[in-house]
């Protein structure tokens, strides 16, 4: 068993919160309705009236030109405030993992002070 330590222990929680974050994207993509096109590209496009975003896919699920899709966010940060968002979830999802794992280990100390008593 390998040790862990603060810095091991940070990442898991980043990786953790990350895999949320992520979750939230893919959840869109999968969960929007769209029909394909003759060339694979989802149906929904963005009007005239978006200007620069004109006839960009609204999403897509395994391709880049969406401005939602589950390949990268290039699109989503240009166009969106996600990069404040995602930051956001990064924050709260850090500390609900931070706090999930707090937890465990306190019932575990309550368990082990039950079994043992004070020393």
């Amino acid at each position: 068993m390998s040790k862990i330590t603060k810095s091991r222990f940070d990442e898991l929680i980043e990786e953790k919160a990350n895999q949320r974050v992520n979750e939230i994207l893919k959840n869109i993509c999968n969960t929007l309705p769209w029909e394909i096109d003759g060339n694979g590209n989802k149906s929904i496009v963005f009007n005239e009236k978006c200007g620069e975003l004109a006839g960009k896919s609204l999403f897509s699920v395994n391709h880049t030109f969406g401005l939602i899709n589950n390949e990268n966010e290039e699109a989503l940060i240009k166009y969106t405030d996600w990069s404040q968002v995602k930051n956001n979830l990064l924050k709260k999802y850090e500390t609900e993992e931070t706090d999930k794992i707090l937890k465990k280990l306190s019932g575990i100390s309550d368990f082990l002070d039950q079994q043992m008593g004070d020393f």
